[in-house]
This record gives structure tokens, C-alpha cells and sequence, in this order.
């Protein structure tokens, strides 16, 4: 990075200096290869778009050396990598010209736009602003690139700036094939592990030090009073008894509380690389990750964040169950059974289909990735008239769908699925650059639920899905025959 913050500064004639904090934080090698040009990137874009020259700077009482900082940290299940910089920040003036310029919004939509919208216009394909292009800027190719390579690894990027101030870039990557610190503890016959980085430490605890209060199990830590969770409890594993008196628990950070989490043992701390339970097991919260014991064995991460924001739920055993029958086949009696807790595992809804169509691949990719990352499933077609064969062949519970397309256009799609009496019920939401008030009018009149304009963000999008299939029946329509 360091050559990287030189070879820029150098290649604009500016002054800048870089800035390391958290150098020693460790991440498999796997993302380090996938986040290594997107951070240079940033790191470039800091230089080029951010940091003033010496003369611009001393002129607003900066320093005359510029300065950019790199942070690496840890926190709870996700590795956190800022880019931040003292400079000009974001010009949101510039921004928005350039949007029109482009024809991504009308004159009329750009004078909605928030600051928020315009930080998300930058990771729009091509999007810039620099004024000229030059070997670091103005190119257009960039931002867009850094967010693919973030959701590649079902991460996350935020912008936060400042006019005058400066601009600082937040990626957000969960404990994916990352290596950690954690600590081991076991509860039962089961072992489990905990973040290290949010331990603060392990100590005794004698029954009489804990208060039930409405329900909820209190002690006090140092004088600070901290909420006990006792893991046998919460997961419905056999009750703990205390030894000589006294349980063991370790003291953590969840979010922005402290809480004593009471185990049967703590078995120790090493390193581990974490990875994900896969796509069958993503609606497991509980557990963010597992790593592989010695043994070969597999230890469950615990999300603490998540133990905390969500009550322990019912705790009778599946065998008690009127279809526990069911579940366990002849011929299984060589399998050996056990409970399995019914809080640690969320009720799984019926997967939801949504077609996205749109010509352009960045953006039905991109709208596809948001959907996937909510518990969709997404099916990808370039214009209305493959969106049509996909329906006709698979069904779907709603469509998404942009205006302009080559072989077949949103208009003509929302028409023929409303001739459809198999397909007439499925919802179609429009999401296009095209604001202007004739377009949505005639979308409406098409049989649009919902009309949104590009760029749009993740929780506008999500909620606008959620409105409109929440009055709709989960089963998808049928293939037309």
C-alpha cells in the first residue's frame, strides 16, 4: 500500500503520507488475493479525488502533507478495513451534474436526491466525475468493480464524507475462510467457540450472585451490571450444576452490552480459520460459522450479538413432537439420536422466486445479489421476452423488471403477463432509470405494483419486495403447460 499511496501521489504532484493501524489483524490468503486491488484502488482514488495539493490545502488551514489512513480491525463475526482521508471529501454538486450528464436521473430526480443517494451513485458502472481522465482517474471504471468483488465475498462497502473534511470507505467482510482468535468452551458433550477479541475475561460465579429480575438473570461484574445467559438454558442442552458452589463464566462484549456467559468448561484459545455452514444452513443466525477441531470434528461458532437480540424460544425436544415419527426413518436406529434446540435454528419460510430482467448485466447482477443476500431466489434474464420463457417455464412469485430492453420492453412484458390467466396474479415492480412522470404513469396503467428508480439502495428495494408480496400467496404461479 505504501508503494501504492507513492506511486499515485507522486504521478499528481501531491503531498501525502499513509498511515497503518491494525497491520497485525490476519485474513485467509483466499481474500486477501480477492480485496488486495480494491483496496489499492481506494487507496488511489484517495489520492486522485480526495487529498488536496499543498497550496489548495494550506489555502483552507490543512496541513500541506495529505493524509491517508488504513485500518484493519475485528469486530464481533466481521473483519472491518477502512480507507479514510483528510481531503476535499465528496462534492455532491459534481455528482449530481454528472448523473444528469449521463442520463441516469432527470433534472426533476435530481433535486430528491440525498447525500446517500448520491454516495450510492458513485458505485454506478462508469460513473465520474473527474473532470478529465488520467492514468488514476476519470476513467470510469472503479467503484462499481470494488463493490462486485465485496458481495463476491458477501461483504459489505459504506461511504461516509464530509465536504471539506475528508472521506472515509468501510469494508465490511464476515468470517468467511478468515482466521481468528477464539476461545473454546464446552457445555454438555459439545464444544463451542467464541470470538476472542470480545472476551474480556473468565471467572467464577457463585449461584447466590445471580438475581432474577422480571425474568431476566443478573449479576454484577466489576460493579457493572451484567446480564447472565446460561448456555445449557438457552440451547436446551441438560442442566449445569455448579462445582464446589460455583459456575464458569466468561465475561463478553455483545454489541453494546456485557454479558456473562455461563459454561461448564473453557477448554482454552487458539487460532482458527472459520467458514461459513454453506447454503443450506444460512438461516442458522446463531451460528455464523464452524471451524474443524483436531479431531475432525466440527466446533459452532457463537454469534453473541445474536444471543442477545433474540429470546431463547421453546425448548421442548423434536422427539416430543406429533411428526418427530416422521423424521426418523426405518433403518435409522444405527444413527444416534438427540435434541435438537429449537431457538438455535430459525423457522425456514418457503423460498421465494423473483425474476430480475434487465440489459444490463452489472445491474441484474447487482439487483440479483441484494435479493440473494435477503433469502431470495433470484432468476437473471436479459429482456422481457427471456423474463417471459422463465416464468412460462418455471414460475415465480414476482417480477422485477426495467422499461427499455431489446427483444421485448417491461411495457410489453407487464401486458402479456396480465393476458396470462396463469400469470396474471404475479406481482411486477419496475426499477429504471427512466423517472420521468409519463414513464411511471404508463407503468402503473401496465399493472406495475411498484416503481423505482435507479440507483436504487438495498433497503429501499427490500422494502418495496416485501410491500408488495406480503399481500400475495407464498406458492409461485404455475408453468404455463
Amino acid at each position: 500500500m505504501s508503494r501504492a499511496v507513492r506511486d499515485a501521489a507522486k504521478s499528481t504532484n501531491k503531498d501525502v503520507e499513509l498511515e497503518l493501524t491494525g497491520s497485525e489483524t490476519e485474513l485467509d490468503n483466499n481474500i486477501i488475493q480477492q480485496i488486495s486491488d480494491p483496496l489499492v484502488h481506494l487507496v488511489r482514488n484517495a489520492v486522485a479525488h480526495g487529498i488536496e495539493h499543498s497550496n489548495d490545502r494550506a489555502a483552507t488551514g490543512k496541513p500541506a502533507t495529505g493524509k491517508i489512513m488504513l485500518r484493519a480491525y475485528h469486530r464481533g463475526n466481521h473483519i472491518y478495513i477502512e480507507v479514510e482521508d483528510d481531503g476535499r471529501g465528496i462534492d455532491y454538486q459534481r455528482v449530481k451534474q454528472s448523473a444528469i450528464e449521463r442520463g441516469l436521473v432527470s433534472v426533476e430526480t435530481a433535486d430528491r436526491l440525498t447525500e446517500r443517494d448520491m454516495r450510492e451513485m458513485l458505485f454506478h458502472p462508469g460513473f465520474s466525475t473527474a473532470p478529465t481522465k488520467s492514468e488514476l482517474a476519470g476513467r470510469g471504471v472503479g467503484l462499481d468493480v470494488v463493490r462486485a468483488n465485496l458481495n463476491a465475498l458477501n461483504g459489505e462497502i459504506e461511504i461516509q464524507s464530509v465536504t471539506g473534511q475528508g472521506t472515509k470507505f468501510t469494508l465490511k467482510v464476515p468470517l468467511t475462510l478468515i482466521i481468528s482468535p477464539a476461545l473454546f468452551v464446552r457445555c454438555g458433550s459439545t464444544n463451542f467457540a467464541l470470538p476472542l477479541a470480545v472476551v474480556e475475561e473468565i471467572r467464577r460465579l457463585r449461584a447466590d450472585e445471580i438475581e432474577d429480575v422480571g425474568g431476566k438473570l443478573l449479576t454484577k461484574v466489576r460493579d457493572v451490571v451484567t446480564e447472565v445467559i446460561r448456555l445449557d438454558t438457552y440451547l436446551g442442552l441438560p442442566p449445569l450444576e455448579p462445582v464446589n458452589g460455583f459456575f464458569r463464566m466468561v465475561v463478553a462484549n455483545a454489541g453494546n452490552h456485557q454479558i456473562g456467559l455461563v459454561v461448564e468448561e473453557v477448554l482454552g484459545k487458539d487460532e482458527i480459520v472459520i467458514k461459513n455452514l454453506g447454503e443450506y444452513l444460512r438461516r442458522v443466525k446463531l451460528f455464523p460459522g464452524t471451524t474443524i477441531a483436531p479431531d475432525g470434528s466440527l466446533i459452532l461458532l457463537i454469534d453473541l450479538n445474536r444471543m442477545v437480540a433474540v429470546e431463547p424460544a421453546d425448548h421442548r425436544p423434536l422427539q416430543a413432537s406429533a411428526s418427530a415419527a416422521r423424521i426418523f426413518a426405518p433403518g435409522s436406529a444405527a444413527v444416534a439420536r438427540g435434541t435438537i434446540p429449537s431457538e438455535a435454528i430459525d423457522r425456514v419460510e418457503q423460498e421465494r422466486v423473483i425474476v430480475v430482467a434487465d440489459d444490463s448485466i452489472s445491474v441484474r447482477k447487482f439487483v440479483g445479489r441484494m435479493l440473494e443476500k435477503n433469502g431470495y431466489r433470484v432468476k437473471l434474464a436479459a429482456d422481457g421476452l427471456e423474463a417471459a420463457e422463465l416464468v412460462s417455464q418455471h414460475g415465480c412469485h414476482l417480477i422485477i423488471t426495467d422499461l427499455e430492453m431489446p427483444r421485448m420492453t417491461g411495457y410489453e412484458l407487464m401486458v402479456q403477463m396480465r393476458q396470462s390467466p396463469s400469470t396474471r396474479r404475479i406481482p411486477v415492480m419496475v426499477v429504471t432509470s427512466r423517472a420521468g412522470a409519463k414513464h411511471r404513469d404508463r407503468a402503473m396503467k401496465e399493472g406495475a405494483s411498484a416503481f423505482l428508480t435507479k440507483p436504487v439502495q438495498e433497503d429501499q428495494l427490500i422494502a418495496a419486495v416485501e410491500q408488495v408480496m406480503g399481500t400475495e400467496t407464498p406458492r409461485p404461479a404455475a408453468p404455463v403447460a
